[in-house]
Parts: structure tokens; C-alpha cells; sequence
């Protein structure tokens, strides 16, 4: 029998537009749970569970809180709102809940580690919880428990990919009494060595081979890299407008072209095979380039100065 539990969280992240965690699974029955307007929970059963589990583990779903059983297909299904009996279930539970051990966050890093290595060699697609399981030991029951069957393990792996992105670029924009071309040339450093790693390169190229029958997948890989380190960098730039250290009009335009300008052609050069791998000193000469070119249209000398041109995020 197909692992019912890993089509529907797999369908569910690509339907939605949205990962929907997996509360509990069993003998091919699953519960799962989405966001709903209005503060509540829905629940769609498939199947029927006696017992189940959020992804916190911090309650429990009793069979007498779920709808009449519906055959052990996607569809038909039926779909209820949280009946009262569960959110008490859910209230007694949630205090019970203790906080992650040393153990259970090395396990959880395990896992990952271990899911990591599995898509990148094998793609999203053809990836299995066998696979995973394989590598990092345990039980089935402990990864959904933890992460909600295959889709929320690939999202807890760009999780943990954006806070390696954010913490630093973060640190690199919090110059506020830097000069500017300092602040730029090391928030610039720090977002191409990431961006240039093999890990970075081999999950851009897996995300490019899966988006079009996964596009979710995409869409969760641009808002852990690119659009985060955006956000950082128009942070920065908003508030040295601010202080008359620079003159940007659109900081959030202005942080996008710059990144495309620290680029180059070096990362997708790399990322398609073509040519050697950049050398440090070159990807250093691109983000000085980049910098220099980006403060000759934001340099505070230049408000003065009026002049048409195509619109970007810099005042001229």
C-alpha cells in the first residue's frame, strides 16, 4: 500500500500553496491540520485514528473527536471545524508539554542531516522517509512526530538554511556607525560566501529540477535566501537614509538590485557548470564592483543633482 501519509502532506504542500503539517498517522489512516480563518483549526480526516499527535506533540486527537470514517483515498474526505471535546483535549495537553531536550534537539539534527542528504542526492521527489530513516535511525513515528512526514522535513531544512543566512547578513548590516562602503562590502561578502557554498549551489539546482511539479518548493527556497537577505539589506538602507548617510528612494528595490549586482554572472555561471569556480579574489572584485557602482547613484553629494533616468530604488 502507497504511504498514504506522505502523497497527502506531499499534495497538501503542493495544492495549498502552504505546508500542512501531519498530526498522526496510522495503518494508513492520517489526520492532517491546516490553518483556518477565524482562529480555527480544520481537520480533514482520512481514514480513521484513534489516536493521534500534533507535530509538537502537544496534544492529543481522540477517536471520538473525529467525523464518521471516509474511504482510505485522498478523495472523497470530509472536513470538520475542531469540535469542543478537542480543543479541551487541546488545552489540557498543551501545559503538559515539556520543552525540547539536549537529546531530542541532537535527534532532530540527525534527521535533518540525514534528510538533507537524501534530497540532494535523490531530488524531492523521488526522496523516502525509508531513506532518511536509513541514515539517521529511529522510527516513522518519531519524524512524523517531529516534522510531519517528508514535506516538513524539507521545510525544517530551509528553516535551518535561512537562520544560517539571516543571523550573520544581520550582524554584517548592523553598521550603524560604519561608513557605508564598509557595511556594503561585508554584507556583501557574507551573502555571496553563502550563496557560493556547495551546499547552497546543489539546493538551488535541486529546488530548479523539482518547482515545476513541486513549486512550493521554490517559493520556500526564495523567501529563506534571497528575499530574506533583501529584507536585511533594506533595513540597513532605510535607516542610513534616514541618518543622511545614504539617498535611497525605494529601499526594498534598491537592497534587490544590489544583490543582483553582487552576483555577477559568477553564481549562475557556477551554478550551471560553465567554467571553472570563481577564485576568492574574484568574488571579492564583484562585490567591491558592486558596491562602488551602488554608492555612486546613493551618495548623499548626489540629492542635489536631478536628473531623468530609469527608475530604481536610488534617488539621483
Amino acid at each position: 500500500m502507497p504511504d498514504v501519509t506522505e502523497q497527502l502532506a506531499g499534495a497538501m504542500l503542493d495544492q495549498r500553496g502552504e505546508h500542512t503539517p501531519v498530526i498522526g498517522a496510522k495503518g494508513g489512516a492520517v489526520v492532517i491540520a491546516a490553518p483556518n480563518h477565524d482562529n480555527a483549526r480544520h481537520v480533514t480526516v482520512i481514514g480513521h485514528l484513534e489516536v493521534g499527535f500534533d507535530v509538537k506533540g502537544r496534544y492529543l486527537v481522540h477517536a471520538d473527536c473525529i467525523p464518521p470514517m471516509c474511504p482510505r483515498t485522498l478523495l472523497p474526505c470530509q472536513s470538520v471545524l475542531y469540535s469542543t471535546e478537542m480543543r479541551k483535549s487541546k488545552s489540557r495537553m498543551s501545559s503538559a508539554a515539556p520543552a525540547p531536550t539536549i537529546r531530542g534537539r541532537a535527534r532532530d539534527a540527525a534527521i535533518l542531516e540525514a534528510a538533507r542528504a537524501v534530497f540532494l542526492e535523490h531530488g524531492f521527489e523521488a526522496a523516502t522517509l525509508d531513506l532518511v530513516i536509513g541514515r539517521s535511525g529511529g522510527s516513522r513515528a518519531t519524524l512524523y512526530q517531529r516534522f510531519g512526514g517528508k514535506a516538513g522535513l524539507f521545510a525544517a531544512i530551509i528553516r535551518d538554511l535561512r537562520d544560517k543566512i539571516v543571523a550573520p547578513l544581520g550582524t554584517a548590516a548592523d553598521g550603524e556607525r560604519s561608513n557605508p562602503a564598509e557595511v556594503l562590502v561585508g554584507f556583501g561578502r557574507r551573502f555571496m560566501s553563502i550563496l557560493m557554498t556547495d551546499e547552497s549551489l546543489a539546493l538551488y539546482r535541486l529546488v530548479i529540477g523539482e518547482t515545476r511539479h513541486f513549486p512550493e518548493l521554490g517559493r520556500l527556497v526564495f523567501e529563506a535566501g534571497p528575499a530574506a537577505a533583501a529584507e536585511r539589506l533594506s533595513d540597513y538602507l532605510r535607516r542610513a537614509t534616514q541618518q543622511g548617510r545614504l539617498a535611497v528612494a525605494d529601499p526594498d528595490l534598491a537592497a534587490r538590485q544590489f544583490l543582483e549586482m553582487v552576483k555577477g554572472d559568477l553564481h549562475t555561471r557556477t551554478l550551471f557548470g560553465a567554467g571553472r569556480r570563481p577564485s576568492s579574489r574574484e568574488i571579492d572584485d564583484c562585490v567591491r564592483g558592486a558596491v562602488a557602482t551602488f554608492l555612486y547613484g546613493a551618495a548623499t553629494r548626489r540629492r542635489a543633482r536631478r536628473r531623468s533616468a530609469p527608475r530604481t530604488g536610488i534617488r539621483s
